[in-house]
């Protein structure tokens, strides 16, 4: 009986009256309880919303500077145009990343504002190339020479992968925000991804694309449970390394050598 006292306090059994005031009564609670469906109803509460994002460097235009949206890691007088600042707030951008004295890394940060609660269950990040080696040639490599602490032909282990959540009291001050997922150290062999080239049984599905078939590195971290606040603002920042005398495969401008694409999916609550 429990199941039918969440429709109506109406009970119809042996030794009750059956009348037509108590039938209206119950049907006009069965009626106002379906047009308003209540979340403890629903066997499904959440919804997979995915958040995607991606970027297509030009490397005719690279510059000294890092191109938009990358910027340097760290504020310095040599980012700002006009008057420098006596002091920052955020001196560096992000914490906890890969840190070297020859390194200066480039950061791409997107920021994401929830109003409602929600779970984050994954997050990928794509680093791309093609197979030509052009335009897009980062072979993810280590060659001569070489960063401190490696050997050639070593795989990177210089990116990194992070989602920040701002502190709600102090939500500009980055030295005070929580990081909730950071990919670090990794070999880019563990997260190689190869399409070779067209199968010769089904070549109409094979798509096809001006620089050779796509290779790179997938940064995915699955299979995720994170729950975040109301008014959360999030940010997915993806961390390249620029070393000190433009060492291979990173280069002059680390940002235009392989294109991107990010997705975070997330689980929001259904909504009256």
């Amino acid at each position: 009986m429990s199941g039918s006292r969440t429709l109506t306090d109406e009970q119809f059994a042996a030794g009750t009256t059956i009348d037509g005031n108590r039938l209206d009564r119950a049907m006009e609670d069965h009626e106002r309880r379906v047009n308003n469906v209540r979340k403890g109803d629903l066997l499904r509460r959440f919804v997979q919303t995915q958040f995607v994002a991606g970027f297509l460097p030009d490397p005719i235009a690279a510059g000294a500077l890092p191109m938009l949206p990358f910027m340097l890691w760290r504020n310095t007088a040599g980012s700002v145009s006009g008057t420098v600042p006596d002091a920052y707030l955020n001196p560096q951008r992000m914490k906890g990343v890969y840190k070297d004295d020859d390194l200066d890394p480039r950061v791409w940060t997107a920021s994401f504002y929830f109003k409602h609660p929600i779970v984050i269950v994954d997050v990928l990040a794509f680093l791309q190339t093609d197979t030509t080696g052009t335009p897009y040639a980062n072979t993810f490599t280590y060659g001569a020479p070489v960063p401190p602490h490696r050997a050639t032909g070593d795989p990177v282990n210089d990116i990194d992968l992070l989602l920040t959540v701002d502190n709600p009291w102090r939500p500009e001050d980055q030295a005070a925000n929580a990081v909730e997922i950071g990919r670090h150290n990794f070999r880019g062999t563990a997260e190689a991804f190869n399409r070779a080239g067209p199968p010769g049984a089904w070549p109409d599905l094979q798509t096809p694309h001006p620089g050779g078939a796509l290779r790179g590195i997938a940064i995915h971290a699955r299979d995720l449970n994170i729950p975040l606040h109301r008014d959360s603002r999030a940010r997915l920042s993806l961390v390249i390394p620029h070393w000190t005398g433009d060492l291979p495969p990173w280069g002059v401008n680390p940002e235009t050598e392989q294109y991107y694409t990010t997705t975070m999916t997330v689980l929001e609550e259904v909504e009256d």
